[in-house]
């Protein structure tokens, strides 16, 4: 019977272990020794953008901000393929995520973590709707002789070739936090 219970539990625990880790969209970790570099793995179905929104640090039992990438921001991170940098992970993909145009202070000391937005690629009536809102309120915009990208409300959009693709369903999440050795 202390055999069926310890396998019972055990399967139960691996279960719920399992599960968190399939909760969030993805996970991100720091790699040490490489600055600015994150392992970055996509645990959906779906294609993700990743952009890194600030550093914090552990200060008492409270996450402060420690630093903001640099302008041009926003933060987001490039995987890098066979001849070019692309700003977004294809189903369960990972690979190694790094700013391109930007930079960021890491803490030399002390517990922190990164804070990220994933934004899924949008799809069928999703991305024809994204797409007719951009077109719109980029007019919109235009005629009221406003800077197109002041406009917050415009769906996020990233080119792959010649196609806009159409990014949307924001989720924050953390990467693991990263303690000084």
């Amino acid at each position: 019977m202390k055999t069926k219970t310890t396998v019972l539990l055990a399967a139960i625990t691996f279960g719920l272990l399992s599960i968190s880790v399939w909760a969030q969209p993805a996970t991100v970790r720091h790699i040490s020794g490489h600055d600015q570099a994150f392992w970055i793995t996509n645990n959906t179905d779906k294609t993700l953008s990743v952009t890194l929104t600030k550093i914090e640090v552990l200060v008492g039992t409270e996450w402060q901000t420690y630093s903001q990438p640099t302008e041009p921001g926003p933060g987001q991170f490039y995987f890098m393929q066979p001849n070019l940098n692309r700003g977004w992970l294809t189903p369960h993909e990972a690979g190694y995520g790094r700013l391109l145009a930007q930079s960021i202070s890491l803490p030399k000391d002390g517990v922190w973590r990164a804070r990220v937005i994933v934004e899924e690629q949008l799809t069928g009536q999703e991305e024809t709707e994204a797409a007719a809102k951009s077109r719109g309120d980029l007019e919109a915009v235009a005629k009221l002789g406003h800077n197109v990208q002041e406009s917050a409300k415009i769906p996020s959009v990233a080119y792959a070739s010649d196609r806009p693709s159409y990014w949307g369903h924001p989720v924050v999440i953390y990467s693991e936090e990263v303690r000084p050795l």
